[in-house]
C-alpha cells in the first residue's frame, strides 16, 4: 500500500491521527495501482479546489482504476465528473452543504453506493464500505465471507 498526499507531507486527521505519506500525488503512477482509496471528513475543503486532485481522479477513472470514496470525499468525485448522472451517497449534511457540486448526480442516502468503477459511502458505514471495496478488488470469495467480515468490522464476532 502506498499513501500519497498532495505534497508528500504527513497530514493530521480531525481526530488527531497522523498519516505519513510515502509520496506526493504527482509521484503516483496511476498505471501501476490497483485502487484509489479516498478518506473523507470535514477537512475536505482544504483540497476541494486542488486541480491536481481533480486531474488525477479523472485520469484514474479513464484508466479504469477503481476509486473508493467515503464520507465527504464524494465531493471530489463530483468535481471530477466521475459521478455525473450517476447514483452516489455520503452523509446528508455533506450533500446539503455541497449541493451545488452534486447538482449533476443523484443522491440516494444509502449506506453505500457501488457504481461502475467507483464506490461512495457514508462515513458511518465503514464496515459496508470495507466489504464493497474488498469485493471490487476481488478479495471476497462469497457471501459467507462477506458476512464474517461484516460481523468482525462491527464487533459482533
Amino acid at each position: 500500500m502506498t499513501t500519497a498526499t498532495i505534497d508528500g507531507n504527513s497530514v493530521e486527521s480531525l481526530g488527531g491521527l497522523n498519516i505519513n505519506a510515502d509520496i506526493s500525488l504527482n509521484e503516483v503512477n496511476l498505471e501501476e495501482i490497483d485502487l484509489i482509496l479516498i478518506s473523507g471528513g470535514d477537512g475536505i475543503e482544504k483540497v476541494i479546489d486542488e486541480e491536481m486532485v481533480e486531474n488525477a481522479l479523472k485520469r484514474a477513472y479513464r484508466l479504469e482504476v477503481p476509486i473508493a470514496s467515503i464520507y465527504a470525499s464524494a465531493v471530489l468525485l463530483a468535481k471530477a465528473g466521475i459521478i455525473a448522472e450517476k447514483k452516489f451517497t455520503c452523509m446528508e449534511g455533506t450533500f446539503k452543504y455541497y449541493q451545488n457540486i452534486f447538482s449533476q448526480s443523484t443522491y440516494t442516502g444509502a449506506d453505500v453506493e457501488v457504481g461502475a468503477g467507483y464506490i461512495t459511502a457514508k462515513g458511518t458505514s465503514y464496515p459496508e464500505f470495507t466489504i464493497e471495496t474488498c469485493k471490487l478488488l476481488g478479495l471476497v470469495k462469497d457471501g459467507k465471507q462477506a458476512e464474517r467480515m461484516y460481523l468482525f468490522c462491527t464487533g459482533k464476532r
